[in-house]
């Protein structure tokens, strides 16, 4: 008596194609190309908006630095009773533009409220940031 050893057929292994399976059809390679060109342009979507939010976020901070400077450059004028030179604006933007507002303060003789405006047009977007202080106010003010 001859034995034989059988072995069980895999379901991984190599199996025959039918004729209607040969591989991507044509319809099928278009619809992955359209796949991937939404992806693509949703990730340029998303990387255009985050480069518009950073350089957003940078002219807000030259225009707070320069009503800072027009803040220390009124203080430096009041505190030593000199006129101020001017500031002068190098951002780069030209449609940057600062405004100082003085005001009574009304509990203390001799002070005044001074605000610094400064407003900017931003592809089309106004913005603005205000910082006020306290000062004395000039000798000749008084």
């Amino acid at each position: 008596m001859k034995s034989t050893l059988r072995v069980p057929e895999l379901s991984f292994a190599c199996q025959t194609r039918h004729n209607s399976e040969r591989g991507y059809v044509l319809y099928e390679a278009l619809l992955s190309v359209v796949i991937l060109s939404i992806g693509i342009m949703a990730l340029l979507e998303v990387s255009q908006k985050s480069i518009r939010g950073v350089q957003g976020s940078l002219t807000h901070g030259a225009a707070r630095q320069l009503a800072e400077s027009v803040l220390s450059e009124l203080e430096i004028a009041a505190l030593y009773d000199v006129r101020p030179d001017g500031i002068l604006m190098n951002s780069g933007q030209a449609n940057v533009k600062y405004q100082v507002q003085r005001q009574e303060w009304p509990a203390a003789v001799g002070v005044e409220e001074v605000s610094v405006t400064v407003s900017w047009n931003d592809r089309g977007k106004p913005g603005s940031i205000t910082l006020t202080t306290l000062l004395p106010k000039p000798k000749g003010r008084r």
